[in-house]
């Protein structure tokens, strides 16, 4: 690949033949490739072969659930093959995930269901990526540096629970006020934040539970 300049004098980039054949058929093999490659390093399921079994076979099992990757809170079935999920397909008994007219009566039963397959939204579907993300965090993480060193220790479930309730206990103090002059302040437990970001369909429920019933904050 050189670079000329006409008449003008203004550069003009050209190509040999050998080389855009070369640079054809380089760029066809990425695009045919590249992708299964990337997803079957990155996803676990795509290895088990066909990444959309059929319902029917014995190894395949439907699983109903809510799909939680936004507010809307759509019906889906997960099709898990030998203990892995492959699909994530709309409930189409749910009315999130269905037409009116294409919605099942909750009188069909659930042999039926499993054959037929409602709508959902790419987000949804890319739950598997989610599932089987290398980066995904299966346990707690404490910090081990000063803040913002990014170092990490992974710790197990009851280390991280006995840890934070420490940390809390001082602040369970019901009836206690934190300032008596400024009794709008509320009592010691109001001193602790729980602030999650976006949490709903029984999550909020569970830590109203923990933190505004149980806790008192």
């Amino acid at each position: 690949m050189t670079m000329k300049r006409t008449s003008d004098e203004k550069p003009r980039l050209t190509i040999d033949r050998r080389l855009f054949l070369k640079s054809t058929l380089a760029a066809g093999a990425a695009l045919t490739l590249g992708p299964s490659v990337l997803t079957s390093a990155a996803v676990e399921s795509i290895n088990y072969g066909s990444p959309d079994p059929l319902e029917t076979e014995a190894n395949v099992r439907i699983v109903r659930s809510v799909c939680l990757m936004c507010h809307s809170a759509c019906g889906i079935q997960g099709k898990v093959a030998d203990g892995v999920l492959v699909k994530v397909d709309g409930n189409p008994y749910h009315p999130n995930s269905a037409l009116p007219t294409e919605r099942l009566p909750y009188a069909t039963p659930v042999e039926q269901a499993d054959l037929v397959r409602g709508h959902n939204c790419v987000k949804s579907q890319a739950a598997v990526q989610t599932v089987y993300d290398p980066y995904r965090l299966k346990n707690p993480l404490k910090r081990v540096g000063p803040r913002g060193s990014g170092q990490w220790q992974e710790i197990s479930w009851k280390q991280a629970l006995d840890e934070i309730a420490d940390r809390l206990r001082p602040y369970y103090q019901p009836g206690v006020p934190i300032d008596p002059a400024f009794p709008e302040f509320g009592d010691l437990p109001n001193k602790v934040l729980f602030s999650a970001g976006r949490i709903e369909h029984g999550q909020k429920e569970f830590t109203d539970r923990i933190w505004k019933n149980g806790f008192g904050t």
